[in-house]
């Protein structure tokens, strides 16, 4: 965790690592799964829906378990 993940240069440098890791497998046509975190760049439905959009290619796959965008304050909530 750092919090500069929730920044724009994090989201920039995360947009350029996908792009960069699909384009190198694109002749495998490997996919890239994600799976977002509340620590993460990826750390909202949102920023999910947002990537989804920008990169824009079928081979990019999203794990998605509710729980991890859960905040810790949030687990035990009464």
């Amino acid at each position: 965790y750092h919090p500069d993940n929730f920044g724009d240069e994090a989201w920039r440098c995360l947009l350029d690592s996908v792009r960069r890791v699909l384009d190198e497998t694109a002749a495998a046509a490997a996919g890239l799964t994600l799976e977002p975190y509340m620590l993460t760049p990826l750390f909202s439905a949102e920023r999910l829906r947002r990537i989804v959009a920008e990169i824009a290619s079928p081979r990019l796959r999203i794990v998605l378990d509710p729980v991890n965008l859960i905040a810790p304050a949030d687990y035990h909530r009464g």
